[in-house]
């Protein structure tokens, strides 16, 4: 290592320590005075022991399944020399009965976390990112509310959670997902709720201006980072960015949902707007390996990925996240440069979640006894990766064995119970006898947020549905100006209370949804007045000439049924100002414009190439 690097890998370490002890992290010696891979030699037992100690888990992970009522799992279980354990249990489609294996492809959500942050040291180490520098010195279009946070945010508090901003996920939900720039741009308005470097605040979107900055300091895209300096090195050929990609590959695992004592598969997320925060698909096998070079001190077959001190910063603690912890076996964790960082029965433990729509993951590292776990799982939500991990460390480091299992599985029925009184309350609050304050029409239109887009509301049926980032969520009058989304397309949305306000006007000039829990919530402003009432009953009625072509528009089971031949035949959903929905299938989009003067009333198709248009007859 030359000279240069060596002196800037001492800057990082000694400005990671600063960090932590701003932070008021511990100073202990298990966290900061030990490197956390420096003592691989102390691994607890050979091979041949380690074998043993994993003898008969086979059956400990199949009752594990059924107790928790997971579809299936893929584990693997690495020393630094060698893979210990990798295989599939249960079902990757359970629909179709297809089986786990060691190959089969998860999302892994947000463990994808730490291959931004190596992406990142390795930047480090070659001198085009500076962990402690502020970010606009790269991206001048960085800008949060606070000001301070502004001018003096740097990689480092992006990466360990403490900009002051929460989650505000929303924003990049559904189908219509900003760029990744886009995003970035949008973080001026997103409100915080807490002080710049105040405490910690997990923070996907920060993750994503991350992997931004990656992006313009090295003149590559993040997905080409991440493959030239992470996924070929290590040959790992089964890890995707998308979710087409992974489809394409074969042998993908399909994602569900627990609703009461049901299992549901749901609708695979795409997360790709936000790769760098959680977009990566993978499977034990590769991450098998992933987790080999980390134990190995950023070392794999000859090639050195990062420097070792610098992947030994990456493992400091620095933000205390001040979780609940329960139990004597784990210590408080701490989030370091995209990692969290505890002790587990006095063991130093260096790991990530993920979780995205059906699945769970877990990738973790035990650095000082060599050790690492992945754990992958098509189960929302399940506290079974982690369980399947304490397990393993049990049998490994041979301590006095523990009912995981059962204790996960009584806290599952407990955060069951926990959200059956969270509903009772709401439902206590629930005024009853009020009615919405202006006709279901007026509350037609589109709103704006500058931060998180568009969301409007149609009429459909008689029901108002909102529709934001693409995801159609009905709502049903819950008190006063008050709606309530109950099956949306998006499980998140479901039970939001979403409330109108007029400030005085004669029909609803806003919109409140509470988004993000950790602020007030988003304002949506209406852009322009509601479109005329008529639109939803007899404006529609009569007919129409799309060229020599007889168009229809009739009364039918109390809504309006158009004939359109060549085009489609069905009742016609109201939609937000003028778009209409024919509740057969069409080519295309269709919008009505009401007569304005000389000008008729007319029917519009839009299609991918064409606009067909009917104009109603003259009477």
């Amino acid at each position: 290592m030359s000279d240069l690097r060596r002196g800037a890998v001492r800057v990082l370490l000694v400005a990671v320590v600063g960090l932590a002890a701003a932070s008021g992290s511990s100073p202990a010696g298990e966290f900061l005075d030990v490197p956390p891979v420096a003592a691989l030699g102390l691994a607890v037992a050979g091979a041949a022991q380690s074998d043993l100690a994993l003898a008969g888990i086979d059956q400990d992970i199949e009752s594990a399944l059924t107790t928790l009522a997971v579809p299936g799992l893929a584990i693997a279980v690495v020393a630094q020399d060698r893979v210990l354990l990798a295989r599939g249990y249960g079902w990757r489609d359970v629909g179709e009965r297809l089986p786990v294996s060691a190959d089969t492809v998860f999302p892994i959500g947000s463990a994808t976390k730490p291959f931004t942050s190596f992406v990142l040291a390795s930047l480090w180490d070659e001198h085009k990112v500076d962990f402690f520098a502020p970010v606009r010195d790269v991206l001048p279009e960085f800008q949060l509310q606070d000001p301070l946070a502004t001018e003096r945010a740097t990689v480092a508090d992006l990466l360990t959670h403490r900009t002051g901003v929460p989650r505000h996920d929303a924003v990049w939900f559904g189908h219509v997902s900003p760029s990744r720039s886009e995003l970035v741009a949008r973080l001026r308005f997103l409100q915080p709720s807490g002080r710049f470097r105040g405490k910690f605040q997990y923070s996907n979107l920060m993750y994503v201006a991350a992997g931004h900055l990656a992006e313009v300091a090295s003149g590559q895209s993040w997905e080409d980072l991440v493959s030239s300096r992470i996924l070929d090195p290590l040959g790992m050929s089964r890890t995707f960015f998308t979710v087409e990609a992974t489809e394409q590959a074969g042998d993908f695992a399909r994602p569900n949902r627990g609703r009461g004592d049901e299992v549901l598969q749901v609708d695979f997320r795409d997360a790709s707007a936000v790769a760098p925060a959680g977009g990566l698909w993978s499977s034990v096998n590769d991450l098998a390996r992933w987790a080999q070079m980390l134990l190995g001190r950023g070392e794999w077959r000859g090639q050195q990925l990062v420097d070792p001190g610098t992947l030994t910063a990456l493992f400091r603690p620095i933000t205390p996240t001040h979780m609940n912890v329960s139990g004597r076996e784990l210590t408080q964790p701490y989030y370091g440069l995209g990692w969290f960082v505890d002790t587990y029965r006095g063991r130093m433990r260096v790991y990530h979640g993920g979780n995205l729509d059906g699945f769970t993951a877990l990738v973790t590292l035990f650095p000082n006894q060599g050790y690492g776990v992945v754990v992958l799982t098509n189960l929302g939500a399940t506290s079974l990766p982690e369980a399947i991990v304490r397990l393993v460390a049990d049998r490994l480091f041979r301590l006095t064995p523990q009912d995981w299992i059962s204790r996960a599985s009584r806290a599952r029925e407990g955060a069951r119970g926990a959200r059956e009184k969270v509903k009772a309350v709401q439902a206590n609050r629930r005024v009853a006898g009020t009615a919405p304050a202006f006709p279901l029409a007026s509350y037609v239109g589109r709103y704006a947020n500058e931060g998180y887009g568009v969301l409007t509301v149609g009429l459909e049926d008689g029901r108002l549905c909102m529709v934001f980032n693409g995801i159609r969520s009905p709502l049903d009058h819950w008190h006063f100006e008050t709606f309530n989304v109950g099956t949306s397309d998006d499980p998140s949305f479901e039970d939001l209370k979403v409330t109108f306000s007029s400030a005085g006007d004669s029909w609803p000039t806003e919109v409140l949804v509470p988004f993000e829990p950790a602020v007030a919530p988003i304002e949506f402003r209406r852009e322009g007045p509601p479109c005329p009432d008529t639109l939803w009953l007899a404006a529609l009625d009569g007919a129409y000439r799309d060229g020599e072509t007889a168009v229809n528009v009739m009364q039918k089971d109390g809504g309006p049924y158009l004939v359109w031949p060549g085009v489609g035949e069905g009742a016609l959903l109201a939609g937000p100002c003028g778009e209409v929905t024919l509740a057969a299938a069409t080519r295309g989009t269709l919008r009505f414009t009401p007569a304005a003067g000389s000008d008729p009333a007319r029917l519009l198709l839009f299609t991918a190439d064409s606009v067909r248009t009917a104009t109603r007859s003259q009477s």
